[in-house]
């Protein structure tokens, strides 16, 4: 595999779990109660949109073709489609708890792009460094607020 295409499968590994964020938060809105979550929800769906279109030019300017899809059978996207179990019983911890969980999901796969970044190039590792400290500001943000309700 060339250097080329170990990049452009990093980063659609990226692209693919802010997709997963972005479904996610997404069904979160459409089927929130709570004024309070729909607006972070949007927040952080839009987030994700923007991080993916920052990604899918990165990944055609090693001439990749960008991911278009979620990870439907990884983790990261089940973990996402839990929000929707919790939403049927309307209890905002628990929508949390399904958030945050997809949060890790997202954390961790930026992390491991990130420890195995030797074929990266500095520009696009400070990308991905500035999209990984976002999503840990979610991750946090949705936390503090699982543990306070």
């Amino acid at each position: 595999m060339t250097t080329n295409e170990k990049v452009v499968d990093k980063l659609n590994s990226l692209i693919q779990i802010n997709e997963d964020r972005k479904e996610g938060y997404q069904k979160a809105w459409e089927q929130s109660e709570d004024l309070s979550l729909k607006t972070l929800f949007d927040q952080f769906s839009k987030q994700s949109a923007r991080n993916i279109v920052d990604l899918g030019m990165a990944v055609e300017s090693y001439g990749g073709i960008p991911a278009e899809r979620t990870s439907i059978s990884g983790d990261a996207y089940r973990a996402w489609m839990d929000i929707k179990d919790a939403l049927t019983t309307n209890q905002r911890k628990t929508v949390l708890a399904s958030c945050e969980r997809g949060e890790d999901a997202a954390v961790g796969t930026y992390n491991d792009v990130l420890k195995d970044s030797q074929d990266l190039d500095n520009n696009l590792i400070g990308v991905i460094t500035m999209q990984s400290r976002d999503i840990e500001k979610a991750h946090d943000q949705i936390k503090a607020l699982r543990d306070s309700a």
